[in-house]
């Protein structure tokens, strides 16, 4: 039975239906809605009505999509990705040199690529919109697919299957030993088995780069510090400065450390470690735009700056 959405479906319901998915709760989506709980109640159950099914059930910690709703959610989605397009492309129209651009960044990027890449565009002048998206790749591709950002910055991955991303080469990220400045592993015998001497703090083996220091760590001959876990970033970066220990991560995660002597390699052969291509994921079927073309630009001249490695040439 036709249900003529297009007809009767709103934008504000649109957006009622995203922040529910997005905050997982009446009480939160209702905050960022600016309307009472009560009312937002009553707006998903005249959605509800008006699309003939179920969107969302009640669970202990909020609410979660049913079958039907998850259908309804992704085409929301969409929809309000498409209008954010329209935008962008109503500024490229307008001028060159501005527009809006929202990247999606991997931890590494976030930290080592992207505050000199920012700083580069303001000094060209450029009055571009930018919205940055920290994330895993596993929560950043399902963005990319949606159009809720234009490209994804960082580790290139290859796809279990063909997923529609095109992933351009612009930079090698290595994995390096790292320790604060002044650290006596810096200035005494290096060996691996001095180093085991020293704590090694790195990520859980539940996230990818985990398991891939890993296997780089057994790998290592003589190599069996005691290995301390953390998710966070700023806590990896604290500690290692804070005192001995040590950590390892790509060179472009603490390059800022790394170039105002705060931090320092340690010269250790990593024979474990694999090759990290690195540099943009975007969508095949969606050319970039001049906004993300100049930001990308921008990104090339500063990773010709930070890295030892010449960039890889123009697509």
């Amino acid at each position: 039975m036709p249900r003529y959405l297009d007809h009767l479906l709103k934008l504000r319901q649109l957006r009622i239906v995203n922040a529910l998915w997005q905050y997982g709760s009446v009480s939160r989506a209702s905050q960022a809605l600016g309307l009472s709980q009560p009312a937002l109640t009553k707006a998903l159950q005249k959605i509800e009505e008006t699309v003939g099914v179920q969107i969302y059930e009640r669970h202990a910690r909020g609410v979660r999509p049913t079958t039907a709703g998850h259908s309804i959610v992704e085409t929301s989605r969409r929809v309000l990705a498409e209008l954010v397009r329209l935008d962008e492309e109503l500024d490229r129209i307008e001028s060159s040199s501005t527009g809006s651009i929202a990247i999606g960044a991997l931890p590494s990027p976030a930290m080592g690529l992207l505050p000199g890449t920012l700083s580069f565009l303001r000094g060209q002048n450029t009055r571009l919109q930018i919205r940055i998206v920290e994330g895993p790749f596993e929560e950043l591709g399902p963005a990319l697919s949606s159009g809720e950002i234009d490209l994804i910055v960082g580790r290139l991955y290859e796809p279990p299957a063909p997923d529609g991303f095109i992933r351009l080469e612009m930079y090698e990220d290595p994995v390096v030993l790292l320790a604060r400045s002044g650290h006596p592993i810096l200035q005494g015998e290096l060996s691996a088995a001095a180093v085991s001497n020293y704590e090694l703090i790195i990520p859980p083996v539940g996230r990818r780069f985990g398991q891939e220091l890993d296997r780089m760590v057994l790998n290592l001959p003589e190599f069996r510090p005691s290995l301390i876990r953390s998710t966070s970033i700023g806590f990896t970066r604290e500690i290692v400065l804070a005192g001995d220990m040590l950590t390892l991560a790509p060179a472009l995660m603490m390059i800022g450390d790394i170039r105002r002597g705060t931090m320092g390699i340690v010269p250790l052969e990593l024979t474990g470690a694999s090759r990290r291509p690195s540099g943009v994921t975007y969508r095949a079927d969606r050319p970039l735009l001049p906004a993300a073309e100049r930001f990308v630009a921008a990104l090339r001249s500063v990773i010709a700056e930070l890295l030892p490695i010449r960039a890889a040439p123009s697509p």
